[in-house]
């Protein structure tokens, strides 16, 4: 969307595109791609241009027009969506989700049963992140998408409600393979808005649904079933959608749990999501945590899960904005990139693969590792650079709040204290069901299962 005032507005007070950025706390970067059409801005951002500019959100011509034009919808759809996150306080829909995957490894700790299945990498394989992606990245156009089987009723709500939808290309899953020391997946290319409509409606016909389901039996959940056409017609057609991509785009995701050494303890990140993001918001989740994706038009160069990481790293928890154009490996020679690679070849650092989880709500996986940092250094020095792009500056898709009334606000962080029991990690983070997404409470228990297995003394 053009915000064709912003730039005579912005130039009338004398100020550059770094000038404004600065004022909102943002990077020159994005203030380009909203004159020029090339980002949406989101809520947050048009408010605080309206503020530091002086000037109404119709002055500033950035009331979307598919806003504008459902305006009497929207307080049905954040009611919606209140119901919808209601969804997993339900017993009823854990047990179902448990009775329809019963064959499937789904995630139980302390008694907590969790709507994701989980596939552990063991072994050599927790060494080698690229090793879960096996053959050639299938870039043909996916034919195969049943157009029956998706519904972009959702998409279609949360861009009224004017969160930031972009239609790029996404890694999407064809096959998950999983043996029994090794899980790979074969892959292919589709977009995020097919992801949307094949996926996440999957996901948002269970949860706004969820009021009907009331008993926890067959004759219930069969019931119920009835009242979920989408996944029932996927079911149908698919034996197994858990792992197989057949008639959709299957959009992977990638997240990343960090364990830091902060002077002597260990501590690890839990985040909460923002409201500003399509799914999910307010939910916990590991950071970073991302769509795997090529930032250019470079599909095989960016088919990496350690490029990903990287370049996430440093979007998310450093709030480093992504070029409009260049080169793919545009990031490599970012200096706090550079400071985590040194570690990382000193073995001050390490990344492991922990393994996949499959959201049973949208039936996506997400590839889910560890970034063990060993040096004391790195929090130091972050926590405390002079420089602004040197400290932790997480971007806005995540909520700047703190967990715990000890913890320092200045940092923007969540950080817990490893724990040595799972009794222990339930009483001292957000590892309800209803509190943290579900793959990512698969990423949480995942990484702490390796870290279980190769944590020394710090």
């Amino acid at each position: 969307m053009e915000v064709p005032r912003l730039k005579s507005i912005r130039e009338s007070k004398g100020w550059s595109q770094q000038t404004l950025a600065d004022k909102i706390g943002t990077h020159k970067t994005l203030v380009s791609r909203w004159e020029t059409g090339k980002s949406s801005i989101s809520l947050s951002h048009r408010q605080k241009l309206c503020d530091v500019l002086g000037v109404t959100l119709q002055e500033l011509g950035s009331v979307p027009e598919e806003v504008k034009e459902s305006r009497e919808y929207t307080g049905s759809d954040e009611r919606l969506l209140r119901h919808a996150a209601e969804a997993l306080k339900n017993p009823h829909l854990i047990q179902y989700l448990k009775w329809k995957y019963h064959n499937m490894p789904i995630l139980e700790r302390c008694g907590q049963v969790y709507p994701v299945a989980v596939f552990p990498a063991q072994g050599e394989q927790m060494k080698d992140l690229e090793s879960v992606l096996v053959g050639r990245l299938d870039k043909t156009i996916n034919n195969d998408q049943d157009k029956n089987l998706g519904d972009p009723q959702f998409r279609e709500m949360v861009k009224r409600l004017g969160r930031f939808l972009e239609n790029r290309v996404t890694y999407t899953m064809k096959e998950l393979l999983t043996e029994e020391y090794k899980v790979d997946m074969t892959c292919g290319i589709g977009t995020y808005f097919e992801c949307l409509d094949t996926c996440d409606s999957l996901e948002w016909e269970l949860l706004s649904k969820h009021h009907y389901l009331t008993h926890s039996d067959e004759r219930a959940f069969r019931q119920f079933e009835t009242r979920l056409p989408l996944r029932s017609a996927l079911h149908a057609k698919v034996v197994d959608p858990v792992r197989s991509g057949l008639h959709r785009s299957v959009a992977i995701s990638i997240s990343t749990l960090v364990a830091f050494n902060d002077e002597g303890t260990l501590r690890l990140w839990l985040k909460r999501r923002s409201a500003k993001v399509a799914v999910h918001a307010n939910l916990f989740h590991v950071i970073p945590s991302f769509m795997f994706q090529p930032g250019t038009e470079y599909y095989d160069k960016e088919f990496s899960i350690t490029h990903n990481i990287y370049r996430e790293y440093l979007e998310e928890i450093f709030n480093r904005p992504e070029p409009e154009k260049g080169d793919w490996r545009y990031f490599y020679d970012d200096p706090t990139l550079l400071f985590l690679q040194r570690l990382l070849n000193i073995g001050e650092a390490e990344l492991y693969l922990s393994g996949v989880a499959v959201n049973l709500l949208n039936l996506r996986p997400e590839i889910c590792t560890v970034l063990l940092i060993r040096s004391p250094e790195w929090h130091q020095y972050h926590r405390q650079a002079t420089k602004r792009e040197d400290r932790f500056w997480f971007n806005e898709e995540w909520l700047h709040v703190v967990l715990n009334a000890g913890d320092n606000p200045g940092n923007l962080i969540t950080p817990i204290a490893y724990r040595e029991t799972d009794e222990e990690w339930m009483q001292a983070a957000p590892l309800q069901a209803h509190q943290i997404v579900p793959p990512g409470v698969g990423s949480f228990w995942l990484g702490i299962d390796v870290l279980r297995k190769v944590k020394l003394l710090l």
